[in-house]
C-alpha cells in the first residue's frame, strides 16, 4: 500500500502538480487496529500508521477535519489554508507551517451507510495537501476527484488483502494462515511436519471460574495467556488454538533451522513464560491475591499439520500420537509439582550436559503405549 500512495504521488509530482502531501486513511477490521494511515510527504516517501481500537476517542481524532466530515455526511471538504481557512484542526495549522496552502479532503465510500454509527462506516479518506502560492486550481481539483474515486477501490482492494493476511494470523496463527490463503482449504489438506509441540494449562482455573466475577476471571485467563501464549509468539513458534485455559502451538525444525535449534527455542520460550508469569504472581502477591500456578509439556515428533473437521466447520491443527503423547507429558506436571516437564526425546534432541537435567523417573502415560522418561530443566 505504501508503493501504491507513493507511486501515485511523485508520479503527481513530476507531471507538474504541487502537491506536498498525500494520506489515505480507511477503517479496519482488524482485532487489535481501528484503522490504519499511508502518508506520503514529498522528499521523505511513504510511511504506514495503525490506530488501536479506541484510538477514535484520541484528541486528535476529535479535532481532526476526517471527523467533522465524517459526522456530517461530508464527501469533500476544501480549506484554503494560505487564506487562514481550517486553522481550528490542529493537524492543518501544523501543515500550514511546513508550507501547505490548500488541503482537500475526500471520501470515498463503500456499501449502503444508512443506519450505520459513522465510525463503523466503510469508506477511504483520502487528504491532498497543496504547497503552491494560490493553492488547487479548478482543472487540479477536477483531477484529483477523477484519482480518488479510482484509486480508492485500488487501495481497498490492497488492503482487503492484506487485512485477509493479518485476520487469519491472528486467528489461525501466520503459517496456517499463510496455508490457507495459498489454498490448503480443503478438508485433509496437510503436511508431515517435524516439530516441538507444546501444551500449557492453568492450574485450577475451574475453581477459579466459580470463584471469580466473568469478567475478571476473562482478564486474568489473558493475562495468563499473554505469559504462555506470549511467550511462544516471542520465541519464533506458531499459536495453533487454546482450548480452554490450555495453549497448543509448535516449533517447527524447519522454521528453526533443525531438531536441535527449535527444542531450544521451545525451552527458552518454557523460561520466559515462567519469567512473566512470575512477575504477574508478585503483582496478585501484592493485591494479597492466591499465585497462579501453570504446566507446560514439550515432545518432539511428525505430525500431520491441516485441515480436519466437518467440510463446513474446519481446523487447522496438528494430529498424531506426537500431539496426544505432548498433551500426556503436559499432564504430568501437577502430580510431579513440575511447571516445565519434557520427554526423553526432547531432552535428547535439545542436547546440553547432563547436569542441566533433571530425570523425573519413567512413566506410563495414559493413552500411550509405551512408558517414557520425563525430565524438568535445572
Amino acid at each position: 500500500m505504501e508503493a501504491l500512495v507513493a507511486g501515485v504521488a511523485e508520479r503527481l509530482v513530476a507531471a507538474g502538480y504541487p502537491l506536498y502531501r498525500l494520506q489515505v486513511s480507511a477503517r479496519l477490521i482488524h482485532p487489535l487496529y481501528a484503522a490504519t494511515t499511508v502518508t506520503w510527504v514529498r522528499g521523505q516517501g511513504a510511511s504506514t500508521d495503525r490506530f488501536e481500537h479506541g484510538g477514535r476517542q484520541s484528541d486528535a481524532w476529535m479535532k481532526s477535519p476526517l471527523r467533522h466530515m465524517l459526522e456530517n455526511g461530508v464527501s469533500e471538504y476544501h480549506l484554503r489554508v494560505g487564506d487562514g481557512e481550517g486553522l481550528e484542526y490542529p493537524v492543518v495549522r501544523e501543515l500550514q507551517g511546513q508550507g501547505v496552502t490548500a488541503y482537500l479532503a475526500m471520501r470515498t465510500p463503500f456499501g449502503d451507510p444508512k443506519g450505520i454509527d459513522p465510525d463503523q462506516q466503510d469508506g477511504v479518506f483520502m487528504t491532498w495537501s497543496s504547497s503552491a502560492p494560490g493553492g488547487w486550481s479548478a482543472p487540479q481539483m477536477a483531477d484529483l476527484r477523477r484519482l480518488q474515486s479510482r484509486l480508492a477501490v485500488v487501495f481497498r482492494l490492497a488492503m482487503r488483502q492484506r487485512l485477509a493476511e493479518d485476520v487469519v494470523s491472528a486467528y489461525l496463527g501466520s503459517d496456517a494462515g499463510r496455508r490457507i490463503l495459498a489454498g490448503r482449504i480443503q478438508r485433509g489438506d496437510g503436511d508431515d511436519i517435524d516439530a516441538v509441540i507444546w501444551f500449557s494449562d492453568l492450574r485450577s482455573s475451574t475453581r477459579l471460574a466459580e470463584a471469580l466475577p466473568k469478567e475478571v476471571f476473562l482478564e486474568l485467563l489473558n493475562r495468563f495467556f499473554e505469559c504462555t501464549a506470549g511467550s511462544v509468539q516471542a520465541a519464533g513458534g506458531e499459536i495453533l488454538g487454546y482450548i480452554g485455559d490450555c495453549v497448543l502451538a509448535i516449533f517447527p525444525f524447519q522454521h528453526f533451522g533443525g531438531a536441535a535449534p527449535a527444542c531450544r527455542a521451545a525451552l527458552g520460550a518454557g523460561r520466559m513464560a515462567v519469567a512473566r508469569l512470575a512477575k504477574v504472581n508478585a503483582e496478585r502477591q501484592a493485591r494479597v491475591e492466591a499465585p497462579l500456578g501453570f504446566g507446560i509439556g514439550l515432545h518432539p515428533g511428525t505430525v500431520m499439520f491441516g485441515n480436519i473437521g466437518l467440510p463446513e466447520r474446519l481446523n487447522f491443527s496438528v494430529i498424531g500420537p506426537a500431539a496426544n503423547e505432548a498433551a500426556r507429558v503436559a499432564d504430568q506436571c501437577r502430580p510431579l509439582g513440575e511447571v516445565i516437564v519434557v520427554s526423553a526425546p526432547f531432552r535428547k534432541l535439545a542436547g546440553g550436559a547432563g547436569a542441566q537435567w533433571r530425570e523425573l523417573g519413567e512413566f506410563q502415560l495414559r493413552n500411550v503405549d509405551r512408558p517414557m522418561k520425563l525430565f524438568a530443566p535445572k
